[in-house]
């Protein structure tokens, strides 16, 4: 079966890292594209699962308009809005994820894209 993950929950568990490591409150479209491709190289090793990021450029912005109360949406990133912490966001995008999914957000190869210098 293939599972699907949202270009919105992507950037929130990035942004989760982000905030939780003392990397900012940003990340940009690059990194969260290589983030995105270590999630899902996780689930396909470890757990034999297809995945498909739901991402097209043109598609980002509206995904994300969709959760204006969390998140704001540049040119080149995507930043949490002013007041949001790591804890909404954790309750709101990884309260419903399936046990393989949130160890895919959470593995190593996938954390040290965002919390690494």
């Amino acid at each position: 079966m293939c599972k699907f993950i949202g270009v919105e929950i992507l950037a929130a568990n990035a942004l989760i890292e982000a905030l939780e490591n003392e990397r900012g409150s940003s990340v940009t479209f690059s990194k969260l594209e290589e983030y995105g491709i270590k999630v899902v190289r996780f689930l396909e090793t470890t757990y034999k699962e297809q995945a498909v990021i739901l991402y097209n450029e043109n598609q980002v912005g509206n995904r994300i308009l969709n959760y204006t109360e969390y998140f704001e949406v540049t040119d080149d990133s995507i930043t949490v809005k002013e007041g949001i912490t790591a804890t909404d966001l954790r309750r709101k995008f990884r309260a419903p994820l399936t046990y393989e999914i949130l160890k895919a957000f959470l593995c190593e190869d996938a954390r040290k894209v965002i919390v690494s210098a």
